[in-house]
């Protein structure tokens, strides 16, 4: 490895449209990062593999034409070691197209819009300049990290907002001006040239369907809460396994007990859907807290999706085993039996930061790519537009 270092050391530093000194970083990866990442540290040849792709982007620092050029060959190359938890982070910070996007079936649709393409709401991207939609996410999906199939139709959307991903994959020419073409609902075409905008702004002024209004309250809140007299069904959406420091874990758990027993509740409904995880133990003492109840058996559902990932799988995986509850909803994008505990490593000249796995996980015998539903409902663009979540409802609809 030493060997190799000098020798690309020894290259020409000059380049032809960087700004950034990218050799620092590559070089750090290249000595350290192989024996940090699990993945890496106990697959020999994987290791070497990804050393030869970062060592091809170091010697060929003077033929990129921009940072972000540099930047996606060293996503690819951190995506191609297949860990979801293994991915360098996209910068929050980054002015993002003004739109949500939501995949279904090959399709990428629309259901959140900055008010000026409202006109959209509903229709389908097709074209992102010159390039159709299908070919843009073939090209996207080379710098995704992914378990499985469900993880890179759920980040896809993400990584299509990004104009510096976009730019660096030579999809688009000019970050500051995109050229996005739309079908609208009543099949009619529409191109917009689009100004990426700075997340903060656009957010709070976004019309968008991203969640139903049935679980709208307390938004800010990690978990909430929520019981349904009409259904005499008690609904927890549990959106982030970390302890929300207005609302301690403890309180949580005490109201709710204090809900469950002076109700009469026929389904514990508790949503782990777009729960990116965390911590996993956090929500463990109420899950032995239920486990105690036995009027409960039979009538706990825990609601997962694509979003669903990390410690958020493991507590829909426990609260299958120690709470016998139904999962329902559609596959999620980590697999059981797949590394994790992520720590960071910062790459110190760019700024970026490489999350990766530290230990290998095998929570189930069988060989599974995913954690899947007992009851499956994957929900479509029509379910946003109608306000309906026909995974809540089809619980509610089960016999008690």
């Amino acid at each position: 490895m030493l060997c190799i270092l000098m020798l690309l050391s020894a290259c020409s530093n000059a380049t032809n449209g960087l700004t950034m000194n990218w050799r620092p970083d590559l070089e750090l990866i290249l000595e350290q990062f192989p024996e940090k990442e699990i993945g890496l540290s106990s697959d020999s040849q994987r290791a070497e593999h990804f050393e030869k792709q970062v060592s091809s982007i170091l010697s060929n620092l003077n033929s990129y034409r921009s940072d972000d050029e540099v930047k996606m060959e060293l996503f690819k190359a951190i995506a191609s070691i297949h860990q979801l938890h293994t991915h360098i982070d996209l910068d929050d910070r980054e002015q993002v197209l003004p739109f949500h996007f939501f995949y279904q079936e090959g399709n990428m649709y629309v259901n959140g819009v900055h008010p000026q393409y409202k006109d959209v709401m509903y229709g389908k991207l097709i074209k992102v300049q010159d390039t159709n939609i299908e070919d843009v996410m073939k090209v996207l999906e080379q710098v995704i990290a992914y378990d499985n199939v469900y993880g890179l139709q759920h980040n896809l959307p993400l990584y299509l907002l990004y104009p510096s991903v976009l730019h660096g994959l030579g999809i688009i020419d000019n970050k500051d001006e995109i050229k996005l073409t739309f079908q609208k609902k009543d099949t009619t075409i529409i191109e917009y040239a689009v100004a990426p905008v700075e997340p903060q702004n656009y957010l709070p002024q976004m019309l968008a369907r991203r969640t139903f209004s049935f679980n709208q309250t307390n938004l800010n809140l990690n978990y909430d809460v929520q019981y349904l007299p009409s259904d005499r069904a008690l609904y927890l959406p549990y959106r982030m396994c970390v302890e929300d420091k207005s609302y301690p874990i403890a309180a949580f758990e005490q109201n709710v007990l204090k809900t469950l027993h002076s109700n009469k509740v026929e389904k514990l409904i508790i949503d782990l859907r777009n729960n990116p995880g965390g911590a996993s133990w956090v929500l463990d003492p109420l899950i032995d807290k239920l486990e105690e109840v036995p009027a409960l058996t039979g009538k706990v559902f825990v609601l997962i999706n694509q979003g669903t990932a990390s410690s958020a799988l493991l507590n829909a995986y426990t609260m299958k085993q120690k709470l016998q509850a139904t999962l329902v909803g559609s596959p999620t994008q980590s697999s059981p039996n797949k590394p994790g505990e992520v720590k960071i490593f910062k790459l110190p000249e760019s700024g970026l930061n490489i999350s990766y796995s530290t230990r290998e996980f095998h929570l189930v015998e069988e060989e599974t790519d995913s954690l899947y539903p007992d009851i499956r409902v994957d929900l479509t663009i029509t379910d946003y537009e109608e306000d309906v979540d026909r995974v809540v409802q089809t619980v509610l609809s089960l016999n008690p």
